[in-house]
This record gives C-alpha cells, sequence and structure tokens, in this order.
C-alpha cells in the first residue's frame, strides 16, 4: 500500500465540507508535501507565504522545480517544520495561488518523497533522450572589447573557416558566442586564442556542448564558498549553493545558460593558489 496521499482533485466549496468529507485522514501525518499549480511567476516567498497563511505550520524549506531552460514546470516542493495531517492539507484544495488552483500531495516519509522524485525525474529523462555531445560545441569568448564583426576578422586570422559570432549580455558580463562548423575547428580556435591579447585585453575562451543544459555545476578544487558566490553571481543569480566537503561545491544558477557561462568561465581560474575545475551536475543533487 502506498505511503503518501493525493487529496481529491476536485473538492467540493470551503463552505460545503461536510466535518467527516477527510474521515479517517486525521492519524496520517507527514512532513514532505507537492503542490501542483499552474502559476509560472512566482517567488519562493510568495508560495511559502500562501502555504504558511492556510496550513498555520511553518514550512523549512521549499524548491520550485523548473526546466531545463529555467521555466517554472507547476510543481512546488517543500517540508513543514513538523508533520501535518492530510486533513490540514486538504485546505490548499479550497484556495487559489494567483488565480489558479492547486493539488497537493502529503508523504509520510523522507522515503516515500526521495521515490518519487526519483520516478518523475526517470519519467523526465525518458522524455528527452538526449546525447550530450552533438556536432560542434560553442565557443564563449570574454574579454574582447570590440564589435561582432571585429572579432570574426579577428578569429579568422586563426584558421580560415568563417564562424558565426553572437554578442551576449548575462549579469556583469559582456562575451561572445562562436559557431563552427565542426568540432575540430571549434577545439582549434579555443587552443590558439586563449590568452590571448586584443586591444590590451586577455581573451578567456572556453567551449560547451550544445546540448549542455544543466542548471547545476560542481566546483572542485576549493572550499571557499565566498569566493565563488562571488564569482558566480558575475554570471547570473545563485538559487542553491551548497558545500560537499573535500573541496567540492555545488551551484544551482537561476537558467541553463548562466550556469553554461559559469562553467565555461570559472573552469581553469585560480582562487588563491589553487586552480579549480568546473562540470555540470544534474538537478537531483539539490533536491
Amino acid at each position: 500500500m502506498s505511503t503518501f496521499f493525493t487529496i481529491p482533485q476536485n473538492p467540493p466549496p470551503e463552505s460545503t465540507y461536510p466535518v467527516d468529507v477527510f474521515s479517517g485522514m486525521n492519524d496520517i501525518l507527514g512532513q514532505y508535501f507537492m503542490i501542483q499549480c499552474n502559476c509560472t511567476d512566482f517567488s519562493p516567498y510568495e508560495i511559502r507565504n500562501f502555504i504558511e497563511d492556510i496550513i498555520h505550520v511553518n514550512v523549512d524549506d521549499i524548491s520550485i522545480s523548473r526546466d531545463y531552460s529555467g521555466n517554472m514546470t507547476g510543481y512546488i516542493f517543500g517540508r513543514f517544520q513538523s508533520p501535518i495531517s492530510v486533513n490540514q492539507l486538504s485546505l490548499i484544495h479550497c484556495k487559489t495561488f494567483k488565480e489558479y488552483p492547486c493539488k497537493a500531495t502529503l508523504f509520510q516519509s523522507s522515503t516515500e518523497f526521495q521515490r518519487f522524485l526519483a520516478l518523475l525525474t526517470l519519467k523526465k529523462k525518458r522524455s528527452i533522450l538526449l546525447p550530450q555531445r552533438s556536432g560542434a560545441p560553442y565557443v564563449y569568448i570574454a574579454g574582447f572589447n570590440g564589435n561582432e564583426d571585429e572579432l570574426k576578422e579577428f578569429l579568422m586570422k586563426a584558421i580560415e573557416e568563417e564562424p558565426t559570432i553572437e554578442s551576449k549580455s548575462l549579469g556583469s558580463l559582456n562575451y561572445f558566442i562562436a559557431t563552427y562548423k565542426t568540432a575540430n575547428s571549434a577545439q582549434t580556435i579555443c587552443k590558439i586564442i586563449d590568452g590571448c591579447k586584443y586591444n590590451d585585453s586577455i581573451l578567456l575562451v572556453r567551449s560547451i556542448y550544445k546540448l549542455a543544459a544543466e542548471r547545476g555545476f560542481c566546483v572542485k578544487g576549493t572550499n571557499n564558498v565566498d569566493w565563488i558566490k562571488e564569482t558566480a553571481t558575475r554570471f547570473g543569480k545563485i538559487m542553491s549553493i551548497k558545500n560537499k566537503g573535500e573541496y567540492r561545491i555545488n551551484v544551482l544558477m537561476e537558467s541553463s545558460e548562466s550556469a553554461k557561462v559559469a562553467v565555461a568561465f570559472m573552469n581553469r581560474m585560480k582562487e588563491g593558489e589553487n586552480e579549480i575545475y568546473t562540470n555540470f551536475v544534474e538537478f537531483d543533487v539539490f533536491n
């Protein structure tokens, strides 16, 4: 028998609930919950207040699920400070959040909660079976103080193939993305111009495969969380940061593009005397 319970999807209005509509469910307790809501524009602070105002129990932890593009998926996961009953959680069904109706699920244990998340993740992975390396990687270039045409001309002095150039801005960083037809050209240009000077500015050049789409990444080689926060914030908003020990710190960014840029440009940076390395990690490690 399953030990998590989903509240009825279409309950009667609050004023018409009989006393025993959830009879027998007051003895079913849990701390972990999931809320489904089609609203896709809100902050963790807003949904936390919405839940606490209805349930009258503090929410210890809350996480808003997002897709690989950083868009909200409509799933909110969390943990109450103390166990509540299914009857209490049913009150969510009598309310709307920003005009959108909610559905709620209560889990009796962290084991059932983790099992549910694992199944949800597996289902999503099966629906998007994508190779992580496909075609030529993008070439990310920072430190170039010219325009797109000037960068194209500069790159073609190194190799003859003409790239497509796109200028980008993220956080406090201005950078370019160069696209080549072959992986060999992309890798060659990285080796040739990384560390070169252009108008007294040193170029930072990295490659990222096109289908790399995680919002999370791991920084290896330092335990300095403050330095990582300060550095990664240049590339976008940090949603979560966890020190895993043994010189490994996981960082979750607001968008996959922020994570790509952070992984690209933080890789092989120097933090004091330490050289750090970065790699993508799956969203699961932040749950």
